[in-house]
């Protein structure tokens, strides 16, 4: 399985940096959250990936734990690690 090697917050290029800033506070964790670590490797698909996020865990019919649950299954099923 081919691996990508992310970058951490502290040797990420601005950008990146700000990806990880906003996703940690949109996902309200105090830790670096990876997926934007790994598309700091391709910065053209960051402003359509935060608007997706935007109305993924916006508000809706299914509760924020129900939409947690449901990444996890995927993410799981997907073997990652994270």
């Amino acid at each position: 399985m081919a691996t990508v090697q992310l970058p951490s917050p502290e040797h990420a290029p601005e950008e990146v940096r700000r990806l990880m800033q906003v996703t940690q506070e949109r996902f309200q964790v105090d830790f670096p959250v990876l997926m934007g670590a790994a598309l700091g490797g391709v910065p053209e698909v960051i402003p359509a990936y935060l608007e997706v996020g935007k109305w993924i865990y916006g508000p809706g019919r299914l509760s924020r734990a129900c939409k947690e649950m449901i990444a996890t299954c995927v993410s799981a099923l997907n073997a990652c690690h994270y």
